[in-house]
Order: C-alpha cells, then sequence, then structure tokens
C-alpha cells in the first residue's frame, strides 16, 4: 500500500533534499512514485508518496529520520506537516 511521507529538512535546500531523500528512500526499501518539493525559509519540504517493501511504513520513516541531516521530520499520512 502506498503512503505519503511528509519530511522537513533544515538547512537544506530544496534540490539538495529532493535528491537526498530518494536516495535514503530507495536504499531503505521504498519505492517512489511521485515527489514534491518546496522550499520555506530555511527548510526544505518534500512530499512523497512511497510504499515500503515490508509496508512497515512507520519504523522505515523513522530510520530515514535517522538517516537524514539533524533535525529532519517525517510524518506517515497524517496530514500535510507543510501548513
Amino acid at each position: 500500500m502506498y503512503k505519503t511521507l511528509y519530511i522537513d529538512i533544515p538547512g537544506t535546500n530544496s534540490h539538495t533534499a529532493h535528491r537526498q531523500v530518494i536516495g535514503a528512500l530507495t536504499h531503505y526499501g521504498f519505492r517512489v512514485t511521485r515527489v514534491s518539493t518546496k522550499q520555506s525559509r530555511n527548510v526544505a519540504q518534500v512530499k512523497v508518496l512511497a510504499r515500503h517493501c515490508a509496508d512497515d511504513h512507520e519504523q522505515a520513516a523513522k530510520l530515514i529520520a535517522r538517516v537524514l541531516p539533524m533535525g529532519t521530520r517525517v510524518g506517515v499520512g497524517v496530514g500535510n506537516l507543510f501548513q
């Protein structure tokens, strides 16, 4: 099942965050279908539609938050964190 992931990466521009998120997600077993990125002040915000190979999106999202730069926030299908 595909779920929407909302990822905020502080101190990163949107282009770099886009590449970091896709690289980390595919490395840790996600299949990414749609990605949108926007820059808000000093935070890159990435919205991803992805599916985890084991359907354990929550645990995988916690791992992704630890792998990406310090201060990264990850939400799984909980509504739009960008508002």
